[in-house]
């Protein structure tokens, strides 16, 4: 919900690569993990799965801006794209769907491949010749009659890549399936909803940094299963026009298989209202050896040159394996402010997020004793100025707390950005350009998500320094077809170029290797019947 709410700026995600094969969510000013997400119809539990930038640009487009149904059922219409990237390191990305609509019925076929040997050779899996290093398969079918609607998607997603290690290359290789289904139907003022997911994940992994597995057999620390349902139904009642109520009720369990089969089940019950502008709602999580309240309020009100947006929320959640207590619930809040105005050739925007994570599991599987309370505090301004008719300027800056286990570290972000587009050949092609300019500044040894076990833990870590990249695109569009190029890195590429000794490799994970240039062209071309 408070990805739906807040702007899409608030959730960033960051490659430890330039292809974002590997990397994590900062979101609203800290790491997201232990946290299920959906992207349009697929939930996926963020047990181990919590970077959606792997699984490719559609699942990451639909984590970043959510999913509304445009769908026209009662228009036959055939849509198609595909999406062609080839760059630096192997990089080759190719991505496809077709959608068909028509007799009140919706499907689409998507599909998603990606190879790329990064530039030190470390995803290129052990004693293997470069081959794809992620592939996503996914199918949607939507029925839609009068004031009914089923909705139908299953999602595949095969990742078999290598990983840097301590010692030498490593293996990650995890098959995760997405099943999901939802009903929904209205009666008058009344609407009811059903919804089942199910999210199952096999993960094997050949890494040499102590995990969760730490303590078992050898024979079970490479290999994980993790089965995840999730039931629920919600009804609503539309009293009058600005008001609604609504009741909500989830069935989750999660079983992860290590040494042994471990069950975990909780419920949780939500009674809620929406009156114009104000949504607040309240309720109850149930697990087995405790009881935890949870509750949202938000507030939004936009108009022709300002919007305001204020959020808070409180969510209980089962620890993380990592820990290795079943039962234990820790909580998540989230307070956060946005407002926005708009003057003339000036928008100007300011937040301010405030993350807190509240525990009693102790000690994790490494027997380091995990902080009970982590907060985090994130500010943000960003000023959007149209400079002329064709060019745009664009400055952010962003300041945290940045020592808090559950941040990235990051005390402070500047971004500069500038934009252009331009009409040539009478009109016919529209040339777009856009350059970053990003700056991290002071940053600290806080938080790092484990590759493989994706929780934040401390790590000694002294060679932090500030970082400055440039990012530049050139895109040509005509029609429906797009030509761009693209300079992750820029003035690491400038300086290879020339044969210069001085470099600019970035240093973003204590347990990955540095981040050098990236150039990629990218073909895109839509169709219609």
């Amino acid at each position: 919900m408070a990805l739906s709410l807040l702007p899409a700026k608030d959730a960033e995600l960051i490659g430890y690569d330039w292809s974002g094969h590997f990397g994590y969510v900062n979101c609203q000013g800290s790491l997201m993990w232990n946290r299920d997400w959906h992207s349009g119809p697929y939930f996926f539990d963020g047990t181990w799965a919590n970077n959606p930038g792997l699984l490719g640009s559609e699942i990451k487009d639909g984590f970043l801006h959510g999913h509304e149904d445009t769908v026209h059922y009662d228009s036959s219409v055939v849509a198609s794209y595909f999406d062609y990237v080839q760059g630096d390191y192997l990089q080759d990305e190719f991505s496809t769907a077709v959608d068909y609509s028509g007799n009140g019925r919706h499907i689409r076929l998507h599909g998603f491949k990606r190879s790329f040997a990064g530039k030190y050779n470390q995803y290129t899996p052990p004693n293997t010749l470069p081959r794809p290093i992620h592939q996503t398969y996914t199918i949607q079918y939507q029925s839609k009659k009068e004031l009914e609607k089923i909705d139908a998607a299953v999602g595949h997603f095969n990742t078999y890549s290598g990983l840097p290690d301590t010692v030498d290359k490593a293996l990650y290789n995890s098959r995760i399936t997405s099943s999901n289904v939802s009903w929904e139907k209205q009666k008058g003022a009344l609407s009811a909803r059903i919804y089942a997911n199910h999210f199952l994940q096999r993960l094997i992994s050949d890494y040499s940094y102590t995990d969760s597995l730490d303590g078992f057999e050898e024979s079970f620390k490479k290999v994980r299963y993790l089965t995840r349902s999730k039931y629920s139904g919600e009804l609503q009642w539309q009293k009058r026009e600005r008001l609604n109520l609504f009741s909500r009720m989830e069935l989750h369990s999660r079983s992860v298989r290590l040494d042994t089969m471990r069950n975990e089940r909780w419920q949780q019950w939500l009674l809620g209202a929406e009156y114009g502008n104000f949504h607040a709602s309240g309720g109850l999580v149930f697990a087995e050896e405790e009881n935890r309240l949870l509750w949202d309020f938000s507030f939004h009100l936009e108009r022709n040159n300002y919007t305001i947006r204020l959020f808070y929320e409180q969510i209980p959640a089962p620890a993380h394996p990592f820990f290795k207590n079943p039962g234990i619930l820790t909580s998540t809040s989230l307070a956060s402010a946005f407002g926005k105005i708009k003057t003339g050739r000036l928008d100007i925007s300011v937040w301010a997020n405030r993350t807190g994570y509240v525990s009693n599991h102790g000690a994790g599987a490494m027997g380091v004793a995990y902080p009970e309370n982590e907060t985090n505090l994130s500010l943000g301004t960003e000023l959007d100025i149209r400079l002329v008719r064709s060019i745009g300027l664009i400055l952010g800056y962003v300041h945290q707390d940045g020592k808090s286990l559950i941040s990235d570290g990051v005390k402070q972000r500047l971004k500069i950005t500038g934009k252009g587009s331009f009409r040539l050949f009478e009109g016919v092609m529209n040339l777009k350009t856009n350059v970053e300019v990003h700056g991290w500044l002071n940053r600290q040894p806080a938080g790092f998500l484990l590759p493989v076990e994706a929780v934040p833990v401390s790590f000694e870590y002294n060679s932090l320094k500030d970082l400055w990249f440039v990012k530049a695109t050139v895109t040509a569009v005509v029609s429906s077809f797009t030509l761009s190029y693209t300079w992750h890195n820029l003035s690491e590429v400038i300086l290879n170029a020339s044969g210069s000794d001085r470099g600019n490799t970035l240093d973003m994970h204590p347990l990955m290797p540095e981040m050098g240039r990236q150039a990629s062209m990218t073909i895109s071309w839509h169709f219609l019947d």
